[in-house]
């Protein structure tokens, strides 16, 4: 039987939704005909909004032929595949409550983003009812949230609401009425004040819609957290979950520091959103609703340090003031943002909180101090910037100032032309004329783009005066301003140094070539500026002292070198100047400075985090990285505080979040461990600065070679040796490596200081001073140390972070709309990809879903358990599945599910161990339990009259029962006790019987036990004395091996040398008696040959010992790599002990919270056992990686200096602490914050070793390759030693073959004279033939070689004793 299957109808004709666009992201449209499954294409028709053109930028690409109201488009239905992995739909959700989507698992699903209302007539939905809650758009995903985000900005309203989350979109301009004072106080008086909201409009002079998102929102709830009061336990906030509810302890009831995160990229408006929220704190106190005028005259008289509560106003003062400082040092125009924060900077807001002051419910709360911490100022733009850029604004302010302020200032430098003397022109030194204010050709091409003087809507004339009041605030004035400004004037003066070459025989005669300062103008004003002779400013930048052996020696530098260096004491000088300023505000505005120690702990504290954003240049550097590095830190740290916190406790719960399938989307977790993971980019940076040679492109291969398959690593074959790509959050970013590693590393010279430090200017004298003592350099030559910027930034992070994890957070993510700086614009494809980086449509939907407030099952039944059980004190030791059954009948029949929709919508969940609430339900149960509890004491005040008289009938009653009760007792106990008589014989007799049983039985078993256990005894003894005995055998046998072949070796080797001195005997024997037969009248030539045939021994002995010596040294190689190998096992080994040891402890400690003294000593073990394990490593590194030891003593060092600063740290601490006098309780909670730090440090140490240990593999895996290259070298040398010597044999051979002949015509003339009359002598004739032989000498010889001096000589042997000659001879060069 066949079955047919129809095309099934995927959505209807007359839907509207959003389809993906190439340039647009998505755009609206309205479905034409019904899609089938089958059609493959669905044809739209794009209904744009009313306002499309004036609020949406359109792409260049896109002006010639802009999307147009009712334009039909097909659009392929494979563009709504789920699975489909493009990036417009592969992070939706397919839920049936807002997509259409196939509900037969045989076919494949499809998500259509519907749209909510028609755009036609601007009734798009969009506004949330008017509240800007994006958790309330109907249909939620990225298509809806960006038009309704882009709809509200259309409408002046640039805020959204995520939550706990703002998303902020910067319009580019300012909207009247926004940050006006009625809408400060409103928010404050609803979050603070808790004023009601009728009340509020009674007061309001213009309409504020009642719930409207706002950064003022989070700096009133912040405030209002800081104003509650001070836990009396001092129980910290749980990190897994650091804004969860518990009933418990109730931290939501006590006070708490907040960190409010502006995050964003660049030209977000995040400096600007920062600076909303301080002025708004700062005048949170003075919108208080004063009720009662006595309690204020009464907080008027209480004076701190001498100044009233409400007249301590200046430090506010300073603390606004200082921004104007921080934007004109700290701030410049970059690509895309004129304003664009060069710093990251945490201001740290300290309010002084009076828990004192009665009658009051929110106590009176002021900000009284405030300490800035900046992190990687890009002192870089102070030298050098791109087209399109300028510098600091500092120094165009600068130029822009006053010209007899200017003259006051540096004469020389500033000049003024002829129209300004006569009254009629201001115009004075333009940026031009300074080097450093020109755009550097490295950092990319001009694309037509000029110089950069003056920034629209920015004028450099009025910004100078801001500062310069600013500066005056902070005591900063007269000399000291004009002293500022000339060291300010010192760093311009450097970039228009110039050098040049010049050769001279005098000076130099042995290079030629030298350094020279070819700019001798520019070298003179900047002498006068500074205070300094010429020759010392010419010899510290073209010079370097060089230490070798101990031995200074002072070099010329080329000049690119000199160049380099100059810019690089311009650039440290201006940081410098920069943290004598931060220095100048932080002391001012400290409030430690003048409260007393009795008052610190009242102090509450707000950190507004204003990081970098996500910056992506056209030539993106060092500075560059760093930036988006802390721009991903945040968007980490966010993901797990508002995501990863929020689902694992859900996962842990055994609880469900639907329609978070997109959270992977926002999950940067791998970015990070490319970026700061064990082999991570910063740490193969930080290795290549360490490492001798080391090379930007060099770190870039690593990088590449490493993460090649990273999927945040863009790997582009097109991109040069030190170019890589990296996928962000927001876009991927391309980064030149170029100065990666000069830029990472400190490298000031001493010249270069001891230069700063004989200034004449006090501020860049005592600034290089401070920076001498720090002990930087030596000798010219910087520290190879893991004390690198990126490191020390790493590290103050790391530390920043940890604070935060003891404080609330609060998020403000920023979207810019377009990179034009088009007001009230939005380019939804950028818009888009940053809402992709927030998570906001993840966010909404778990806002959406998610119960924010929670309580434990235990916590919740000992608050309400009186409703189910009996005895609420024996909860805590019930089944965790009664307390369950108890805590859902309760909240069942206090709170019902509601049917809304026609779907139950619980307002609570109950998991593993906590139960879930959403907002306001617990005030809700708080309510119903008060009205139980009411009318629970109406029934107990009736029952009590009820019971009191009707005890009085009771008591008469029980009279009369008594009586009777007597008498009936009194008849039954006489016939009782005749039963019991005849039973109890009865039981007697019985209990014998049973008991005479038992004890037969009981002897029956001692006796057998008693034999069974002699007779094991007995057994087991035999057994014992066998194994004894054979393992005594066995070591006997052993130790007979051993001996035997060491026995047998040593006998082997003493025969062979008997053999190899018996052959050598024999060989000198035969020669012996060879040269007394037959050369007796020759003395010298058996000398000679004696002489050679020495010399050919210790030639053969020389090279058996060499090749023994080589083959000990590899069998020694050998045992050390095994002896290593073990070693490093046995290290692997420790370390898990540890970390099983630190798991142990770690439980110990949660077992046992309440026992300080337990945790103390646990602790203290923890640091023991943390000391031996790192001694012990570091024993074992010295033995085993001596190249490696001067990196050793390098992260030692560092160590050092580390442990150094926490121990002065902390010796501030403990002085501050013994002022403070502060109570044991306090002390508690130091204790518990060290132990959490000891352990994530112990947790660091142990992953860092882990880092080690796999270096140390490694480098052994290359020692071991090396030394085996080595020894094939060794082997081929001592081969081709082995050819050399058969190539001498072979030349001995032919010369005896030589001498065989004339020694055969020698006998063949003495046979001849000896048979002829008047025969001569026949050594005559022998020496006349060169020879020198006796005529009774036996000429059998072996052939030898004499010394060059002698000549040839070679005697005739016969042919046995020729070819044993020669055995022995090969056997003595063959043998090792």
């Amino acid at each position: 039987m066949c079955t047919t299957s129809f095309p099934r109808t995927l959505i209807k004709s007359g839907t509207q939704l959003y389809i993906p666009d190439e340039s647009y992201g998505y755009l609206p449209a309205t479905v034409q005909n019904d899609v089938l499954d089958n059609s493959g294409i669905v044809s739209v028709v794009v209904a744009l909004p009313s306002d499309w053109k004036s609020t949406t930028l359109i792409p260049e690409k896109e002006r010639k032929s802009p999307p147009s109201q009712s334009q039909e488009r097909k659009v392929p239905l494979s563009s709504f595949l789920i699975n489909k992995k493009t990036p417009s739909l592969e992070h939706h959700s397919h839920d049936s409550s807002d997509s259409y989507s196939s509900q037969q698992g045989r076919q494949q699903e499809y998500y259509f983003p519907l749209m909510a209302a028609k755009l036609s007539n601007n009734e798009d939905g969009f506004d949330c009812d008017g509240q800007g809650d994006l958790t309330k758009i109907k249909f939620i995903h990225e298509a809806s949230m960006l038009y309704a985000i882009k709809s509200r900005l259309a409408k002046m309203k640039p805020y959204a609401r995520v939550g706990d989350i703002i998303i902020s979109v910067n319009p580019f301009q300012w909207i009247q009425n926004l940050y006006s004072e009625d809408v400060q106080n409103y928010y404050i008086n609803k979050f603070v004040w808790k004023v009601p909201e009728q009340d509020q409009k009674r007061l309001q002079s213009q309409p504020i819609s009642w719930g409207e998102p706002h950064v003022y929102e989070v700096s009133s709830k912040a405030f209002a957290n800081i104003c509650k009061p001070l836990d009396p336990s001092k129980s910290t906030t749980n990190r897994q979950n650091p804004n969860q509810i518990t009933q418990n302890c109730e931290n939501h009831r006590y006070r708490q520091d907040q960190t409010i995160f502006v995050t964003g990229s660049s030209a977000s408006g995040k400096t600007v959103t920062c600076k909303i929220i301080l002025t708004h704190l700062s005048i949170m106190e003075l919108t208080r609703p004063i009720q009662n005028s006595s309690s204020r005259r009464s907080l008027e008289n209480y004076d701190v340090s001498g100044v009233s509560f409400f007249n301590k106003s200046m430090t506010v003062t300073k603390i606004i003031e200082s921004n104007p400082i921080f934007e004109a040092f700290g701030n410049a125009k970059t690509y895309g943002n004129n304003n664009s924060s060069r710093f990251g900077r945490v201001t740290k807001v300290q309010f002084d909180i009076r828990e004192d002051t009665t009658n009051l419910d929110v106590p009176f709360t002021r900000m009284v101090g405030c300490v800035n911490c900046t992190y990687l100022l890009e002192k870089n733009r102070a030298i050098r910037h791109s087209a399109g850029e300028r510098g600091f604004h500092i120094f165009y302010q600068l130029l822009a100032a006053p010209p007899t302020f200017l003259m006051q200032v540096w004469k020389e430098g500033f000049k003024i032309n002829e129209s300004f003397e006569e009254g009629g022109g201001r115009r004075m030194t333009c940026p031009s004329d300074f080097r450093y204010l020109i755009w550097d050709s490295r950092y990319g091409t001009s694309d037509g783009q000029d110089d950069v003087d003056a920034v629209p809507g920015m004028s450099d004339s009025k910004n100078w005066i801001s500062t310069r009041k600013a500066l005056q605030v902070f005591g900063i004035i007269d000399e000291e301003l004009i002293t500022l400004v000339r060291a300010l004037c010192v760093v311009l003066q450097l970039g228009n140094i110039t050098f040049g070459s010049n050769v001279t025989q005098s000076a130099m005669p042995q290079s030629g070539e030298y350094t020279v300062v070819t700019s001798d103008v520019e070298l003179n004003k900047l002498s006068s500026l500074m205070g300094v002779s010429t020759s010392m400013l010419e010899d510290a930048f073209t010079t370097k002292m060089h230490v070798k052996r101990g031995v200074a020696k002072k070099l010329k530098l080329t000049p690119v070198a000199a160049r380099k260096t100059c810019d690089t004491f311009a650039k440290e000088l201006y940081g410098l100047i920069w943290n004598y300023l931060l220095e100048k505000i932080n002391f001012a505005t400290d409030a430690i400075q003048s409260y007393s120690s009795e008052r610190w702990s009242q102090l509450g504290h707000i950190s507004i985090v204003d990081m970098f954003g996500l910056e992506n240049f056209p030539v993106n550097g060092f500075e560059q990285f760093c930036a988006n590095y802390t721009s991903e830190t945040i968007q980490h740290r966010y993901v797990t505080d508002n995501f990863k916190i929020v689902t694992d406790e859900y996962i842990a719960e055994n609880l469900r979040l639907d329609g978070l399938d997109d959270l992977h989307m926002v999950d940067n977790s791998d970015l990070m461990h490319l970026l700061s993971g064990k082999i991570g980019i910063v740490v193969a940076l930080n290795e290549e600065c360490m490492r001798q040679g080391g090379s930007d492109s060099m770190f870039v291969y690593k990088v590449k070679t490493v993460h090649e398959m990273s999927t945040r690593m863009s790997n582009n074959r097109c991109h040069s040796a030190d170019v890589f790509s990296i996928r962000h959050s927001a876009d991927t970013i391309q980064y030149n490596a170029d100065e990666f590693m000069e830029k990472n590393i400190n490298h000031l010279t001493q010249e270069l200081i001891n230069l700063g430090c004989k200034c004449s200017n006090s501020i860049i004298k005592q600034q290089f001073s401070k920076l001498g003592k720090s002990s930087m350099t030596v000798l010219g030559e910087s520290k190879q140390t893991k004390d690198t910027v990126l490191s020390k930034f790493r590290s103050e992070l790391n530390s920043f972070m940890a604070v935060v994890d003891q404080t609330k957070t609060h998020y403000i993510c920023c979207i810019r709309p377009n990179r034009e700086l088009k007001p009230l614009s939005v380019n939804q494809n950028e818009t888009l990809m940053q809402l992709r980086a927030t998570g906001a449509v993840a966010a909404t939907k778990l806002n959406k879903e998610r119960h924010p407030q929670n309580m434990s099952t235990c916590d919740f039944l000992k608050r309400y358990g009186f409703l189910y059980f009996d005895d609420v004190k024996n909860i805590g030791t019930m089944d965790p599945n009664s307390l369950k059954e108890g805590a859902e009948y309760i909240l069942n029949e206090l709170l019902p599910r509601e049917n809304i929709n026609g779907e139950e919508v619980s307002p609570w969940r109950i998991g593993r161990t906590k139960i879930f609430f959403r907002t306001g339900v617990l005030n809700r149960i708080e309510i119903i339990i008060d009205e139980f509890i009411q009318e629970s004491a109406t029934r107990l005040q009736s029952w009590m009259r009820m019971r009191k008289v009707r005890r009085e009938f009771v008591t008469y009653r029980n009279y009369v029962v008594l009586a009777q009760a007597l008498f009936r007792a009194r008849v039954e106990r006489r016939r009782y006790w005749n039963v019991i008589s005849v039973i109890q014989r009865i039981q007697s007799n019985f209990r014998r019987h049973i008991a005479i049983n038992e004890a037969r039985k009981l002897f029956q078993h001692r006796a057998a036990t008693k034999i069974a256990s002699q007779w094991r005894s007995y057994s087991c003894s035999q057994v014992f004395l066998r194994q004894v005995k054979a393992a005594k055998q066995i070591q006997k046998a052993c130790r007979f091996e051993k001996n035997k072949n060491n026995l047998l070796t040593h006998m082997f080797e003493v025969v062979e040398a008997a053999r190899r001195d018996r052959r050598r005997a024999n060989v000198r024997n035969q020669i012996h008696r060879a040269t007394i037969s037959n050369l007796i009248d020759e003395p010298e030539v058996i000398g000679e040959i004696e002489s050679v045939y020495n010399n050919l021994m210790e030639e053969v002995v020389q090279l058996r010992n060499d090749k023994l010596s080589l083959t000990s040294q590899l069998q020694e190689t050998n045992r050390s790599i095994s002896s290593q190998e073990r070693r490093i096992f046995t290290l692997q080994a420790d370390i898990l002990v540890a970390h099983n040891n630190v798991n142990r402890l770690a439980s110990m400690e949660q077992e046992r919270a309440a026992k300080d003294a337990e945790r103390r000593a646990g602790v203290h073990l923890i640091k023991q056992k943390y000391k031996e394990t790192l001694l012990r490593l570091e024993e074992e590194k010295v033995q085993l990686m001596q190249s490696y030891q001067k990196e050793i003593r390098s992260q030692r060092a560092e160590i050092a200096m580390l442990r150094a600063s926490l121990e002065s740290e902390q010796k501030v601490r403990d002085i501050n602490e013994v002022k403070m006098r502060s109570s044991f309780k306090e002390k508690q909670e130091l204790y518990k914050t060290e132990i959490l730090a000891l352990n994530k440090q112990l947790k660091d140490t142990q992953n860092n070793h882990e880092g080690y240990l796999k270096m140390l593999m490694q480098v052994l895996e290359r020692t071991h390759n090396a030394r085996e290259e080595e020894f094939t070298k060794h082997r081929q040398e001592l081969a081709a030693i082995n050819e050399a010597k058969d190539a001498e044999i072979h030349e001995l051979r032919s010369e005896v073959f030589d001498l065989r002949s004339k020694i055969f015509c020698s006998q063949e003339a003495r046979q001849y004279t000896a048979s002829a009359p008047g025969k001569t002598d026949n050594s005559n004739t022998l020496n006349a033939a060169g020879i020198g032989i006796d005529s009774a000498s036996n000429l059998s010889l072996t052939e030898l070689q004499l010394p060059r001096t002698f000549g040839p000589i070679s005697l005739k042997l016969s042919t046995e004793d020729e070819n044993d000659m020669d055995e022995r001879l090969r056997c003595e060069l063959d043998d090792p």
